[in-house]
This record gives C-alpha cells, structure tokens and sequence, in this order.
C-alpha cells in the first residue's frame, strides 16, 4: 500500500544520492584546500598526500558521522525537492546543493564565532549548538524546494511548425 509509484521513488533516491555526494565532494575538497593552505611552508605537500593524511587521522567513529551527514542532507534535499523524474539540470542542482551545505556552514559558524569567539565547541554553548543544528536541517530542504521551483522537472518542447503530413 505504498502511494509513490517506483518511478517517483527512484526520483528521489537518485536525488538523495547526488546531494550526500555533493556534501562529501565539497567536504574532502575543502579539507585538501586547508590542509594545503596550512602546509605552504612545506614544498612537496600535493593534494593526494593531503587526501591520504586526512584518511589516516580519520576514525571510524568519525566516518560514521560523515556518512550520517552525508545521508540526512541528501535526504533533505530529495524531500525538498519531491521530484517523480531526474533530468540532467536537477541532478547537477543537487549535487551544487550538496556542495553548498558544508561551504554554507564554514561560513555561517565563522561569523557565530564572532558571537561567541571564546568557544572551543559547540557543546560549550547550547544556542550555537541549535543554531548549527537548524542550519543543517533547514538549508538542505530549502535548497530542494529552489530546485523544484526554479530547475524544471522535463525538459521544455521545442515548437516546431507542423507540416500538412504531420
């Protein structure tokens, strides 16, 4: 008894998908760029040494929760935007929303720091703590329903003059 046809279905995991992509793209690509930014001093640092460093300090624990992120925001944005076909402008969408996630959150936490600029954490102070949580639940839905407002769901006829033998 399940109401959504398995096209709509497939829709909306396809989205889900590619948005937690976006979010793990942006997140390792931002980690080699500080990582690089960090080790200037140092001249043979490349991205892929940079890329194994992060896997070596990384736990288990930790990639569990990249993961879960990953999953939430993905699942967010799918909801939002609640799409029953993928064309190719909305799969990019959801992965550039995927991606704006973590870019969104650097900078929103940076500027709660001037706020709050003795924190070490945000358990230390439970508003930041909410205002991070609401932010990460409320920006990925929010960027599916710009997709689904703004990026159309099929793509737009072309109006060709008919002939008399069509």
């Amino acid at each position: 008894m399940n109401s959504h046809p398995r096209s709509t279905r497939s829709a909306t995991i396809t989205i889900a998908v590619l948005g937690s992509l976006g979010v793990l793209l942006m997140s390792v690509a931002g980690l080699i760029v500080g990582l690089q930014f960090q080790s200037q001093r140092f001249q043979y640092v490349s991205p892929w040494h940079s890329l194994t460093f992060i896997v070596s300090l990384t736990t288990s624990l930790q990639y569990a929760q990249i993961l879960g992120w990953m999953a939430i925001t993905g699942l967010l944005i799918a909801w939002g935007v609640n799409a029953s076909t993928v064309t190719r402008v909305r799969a990019a969408a959801a992965i550039a929303a995927g991606a704006l996630v973590p870019v969104g959150l650097v900078v929103f936490a940076h500027q709660l720091n001037r706020i709050w600029p003795d924190t070490t954490g945000p358990t230390e102070v439970p508003a930041l703590t909410a205002l991070l949580a609401l932010y990460s639940l409320g920006v990925p839905w929010t960027l599916g329903r710009l997709i689904q407002r703004w990026v159309p769901a099929y793509r737009p006829t072309v109006d060709r003059p008919m002939t008399i033998s069509q």
